[in-house]
């Protein structure tokens, strides 16, 4: 089905239907229930006497959490009541995803009808049987139910359907629920939940366009992190997102099989030439032929240049025939009459567009030709002669770049080291095509006997997987655990790419003829939230004090500080350079203390052995070896004890703040799951990133960490991605058109563009791609300075 305008408009207002229903209800259970209200009147959950205990529970851990989200927030008089929208925000849009995404997998079969048709649904029929009234009536029967699939989606989506979780505490009431459900089953969308893109639609429609307007008619810049993410919440179309997947990822994998590939017939946005040579390691591409070689150089050099003519040329002269049509605006007086009834039909096409008509072969055999028939008789061309020579040079250099390229050597991978990235992933549609191009390229690495094997296991896919149909039950989970990585600044964005990705997950093993309980559960996905770590002062320094090592609580509280940005900069923050910095100046620390007190052995330790002495119950290891670990390895082993500190730190309950501390050390979690994607290098980096000016918070960090590309957002994107990719690696991206003629983008031009990396395809394609009135170009660099052709 397509999405076209009436259709999105149809979704977009039930989008907002819903979140007007599910943003009164919350505020009113907030109010009436809890105690809880925007104006700051926090009632003390001792007087609230209607309460049951479960309840007073529940009033305890949402104000625990109102105070969690008030910490991470800004300073200022406002600070309460903006913890308290986005509470309620975030409680709304929970509910949206999670029943968008029961609608969605029982409209796939993945699950029992539950939604479709509301308390009439199959499942909760059969259900309701069994609770025969137990409890309560028909809607708390059905909201019990609901609950269920929430917790049993949980498996796989804890992202996204936790029920531990404060946000899982409120649930609309009946009269919401009947809003939310007649909205969403809708006859006019009723065909959507069927369509992948529909998540990401939802997405986007949650905060309706006028929220927009409002801001940019408030400030020119994004005040903070949401005004950030509402402002640049558009999906990028389906085309968009094959082109430029096709020429990074499908591109990649098409060098590494040096063009032996069903990507060539599945990505039909891959730009690929007509004649393309694959070179061998270390070999360079020839020179183009110069003009110095047109005359007095050697006879065969423009038979031997690039590659000889076509061998099987059936008519020499015919073929030769081609070079006067070329070399003379009319035939010429000598020519015979069979010559010139060859040429004529030729010579007349090229007079009425002005190009050559003939193919590349024929065009480069009749310079081949021509050169040789002076050459091999000892004769100079004379000077009309001279100047066919001239014209067919020249129309050749123009059709080489068109027809003909040299490819640097790529040598092979293992497909889960191949690594690719959204840095601004929204709903990870870029990340869902990777998807469908990764079970090609893994089906054809396990047939391929050359890949070398997984860095990690040393083993090959042919040894991991004894028949291909083993791979591919074992596929997706793959594909999930090591090939795709998401960052994206809003919670709900991850929350949706997540479940987008399960999705795809589950239509893989459908087409395997997999039933639920035999396909693998889903155990990673690598989305992650760039986001502050937690603002509570007071269990960061509790937190630290219980870590024993003073070098790694230093760098702890150094990363919380660090952090600060991560909400309004997002995967711009380049928090992996301050993380060397921080445990390079450990290592030296610590390199001085070692010098001082190196015990008898000579281990050169990090931390010493009165250190080690310290943790109870724990292996005594090596920590950040300061002589043969990268600095990903030193931040992965530093990274493995603090999240096994924090899981402890989430276990112990001190003074009733369970909540709190739990709330904590996810937040931590997340963070660390950020960094470590900050500290990778990709292969893959495709975006659509965000335009124009930065948030107020993080305009002086960007100005002085984007020197040539502070002017816009989407510079900085690049720049900060293209540095993260390895060498020939490829990014892609849609962005603004202004920055390829702002005299604000011209250094960003010159040097990210044109000096330090190589443009391999750009798409100019104006107004009217995005959702929005701006213009827009899609382009792929490839990492590296690359000689071409």
């Amino acid at each position: 089905m397509s999405f076209d305008k009436p259709t999105r408009n149809a979704l977009s207002a039930m989008v907002v239907a819903c979140r007007n229903a599910l943003a009164k209800d919350v505020q009113e259970q907030l109010q009436s229930i809890y105690g809880l209200h925007p104006d700051g009147t926090l009632l003390d959950v001792e007087r609230l006497v209607h309460l049951s205990a479960d309840q007073r529970e529940e009033a305890l851990q949402l104000r625990e959490y109102l105070g969690h989200v008030e910490a991470a927030g800004p300073g200022g008089a406002g600070r309460y009541a903006a913890a308290y929208d986005r509470m309620v925000r975030e409680i709304g849009f929970t509910v949206l995803n999670r029943l968008a995404a029961l609608r969605m997998c029982e409209e796939r079969g993945h699950i029992i009808e539950c939604v479709r048709r509301g308390m009439e649904s199959d499942g909760f029929r059969m259900y309701e049987m069994l609770a025969k009234g137990t409890l309560g009536n028909r809607y708390q029967t059905y909201r019990f139910f609901i609950k269920l699939m929430f917790r049993e989606m949980a498996v796989d989506l804890g992202a996204l359907f936790d029920q531990s979780t404060p946000l899982s505490i409120i649930f609309p009431t009946e009269q919401c629920f009947d809003q939310v459900l007649e909205q969403m089953n809708k006859p006019a969308i009723a065909e959507l939940w069927a369509e992948d893109e529909t998540i990401g639609w939802v997405y986007q429609y949650f905060n309706p366009k006028e929220e927009r307007e409002a801001m940019r008619k408030a400030s020119s810049a994004p005040r903070n992190s949401r005004e950030l993410a509402v402002r640049n919440q558009f999906f990028t179309p389906r085309y968009v997102v094959e082109f430029l997947t096709d020429n990074t990822l499908g591109r990649t994998w098409y060098e590494m099989r040096k063009g032996d590939t069903r990507l060539v017939d599945e990505c039909r946005y891959m730009v690929i030439r007509k004649h393309p040579f694959f070179l061998e390691p270390g070999e360079a591409p020839p020179e183009p032929y110069t003009s110095e070689m047109q005359i007095g150089g050697d006879p065969d050099l423009a038979g031997e240049m690039w590659v000889r003519p076509n061998p099987e040329a059936e008519d020499v002269g015919d073929i030769f025939s081609y070079a006067l049509t070329v070399g003379y605006p009319a035939f010429g007086p000598g020519g015979t009459e069979a010559v010139s009834r060859v040429c004529e039909p030729v010579r007349q096409r090229r007079e009425e567009t002005g190009k050559w008509q003939g193919s590349f072969e024929q065009l480069r055999a009749c310079l081949f030709f021509e050169q040789r028939r002076y050459h091999h008789f000892g004769n100079e061309p004379d000077g009309e002669a001279l100047e066919v020579i001239k014209r067919l040079h020249k129309a050749l250099c123009e059709q080489w770049d068109l027809e003909t390229e040299f490819i640097p050597h790529r040598a092979k991978k293992d497909p889960r080291d191949l690594k690719i990235l959204d840095p601004a992933c929204g709903s990870g549609h870029f990340l869902l095509y990777a998807f469908d191009l990764l079970e090609t390229i893994y089906e054809e690495a396990w047939e391929d006997e050359d890949v070398p094997p997984f860095t990690e296991t040393s083993s090959r896919l042919r040894d991991d997987y004894a028949t291909i149909e083993d791979m591919r039950v074992a596929l997706p989970d793959l594909i999930l655990r090591h090939n795709l990585h998401g960052i994206d600044i809003d919670p709900r964005a991850c929350q949706i790419a997540a479940l987008a990705l399960w999705l795809r997950a589950q239509r893989s093993y459908q087409r395997l003829g997999l039933k639920g309980a035999d396909r693998p559960q889903i155990t990673k996905t690598n989305i992650v939230v760039a986001e502050p770590m937690p603002g509570e002062r007071d269990m960061l320094h509790e937190f630290c004090a219980g870590l024993r090592w003073n070098t790694l609580a230093n760098i702890v509280r150094a990363v919380f500080e660090k952090m600060k940005l991560a909400g309004e900069a997002g995967s711009l923050l380049k928090i992996e350079e301050d993380i060397r910095d921080l445990i390079k100046l450990a290592q030296q620390e610590r390199r001085a203390e070692i010098e001082r007190a190196r015990d008898k052995k000579g281990n050169d330790l990090l931390f010493t052995q009165s250190d080690m002495d310290k943790i109870a119950g724990e292996k005594q290891q090596r920590l950040f070896d300061a002589t043969d670990m990268t600095d990903e390895e030193l931040w992965q082993e530093m990274e493995s004890h603090v999240l096994s500190a924090l899981e402890r730190y989430a276990e112990k309950a001190t003074n009733g703040h369970t909540a709190s501390r739990r709330l904590f050390a996810e937040d931590a979690e997340r963070g660390f799951a950020f960094i470590e994607l900050c500290v990778q290098w990709y292969d893959v980096a495709l975006m659509n990133p965000p335009f124009g000016e930065p948030a107020s918070a993080s305009k002086p960090y960007i100005t002085r960490c984007y020197a040539r590309s502070k002017h816009d957002l989407a510079c900085g994107f690049v720049d900060r991605w293209i540095a993260r990719c390895l060498h020939q690696g490829r990014l892609g991206a849609i962005t603004t058109r202004t920055v390829f003629f702002l005299s604000s983008s011209a250094r960003w031009r010159e040097e990210t563009m044109l000096k330090e990396n190589h443009v391999d395809v750009f798409a100019d394609l104006g107004y009217g791609v995005l959702d929005a009135m701006v213009e827009t170009a899609a382009y792929c660099l490839v990492s590296g300075q690359l000689q071409r052709g």
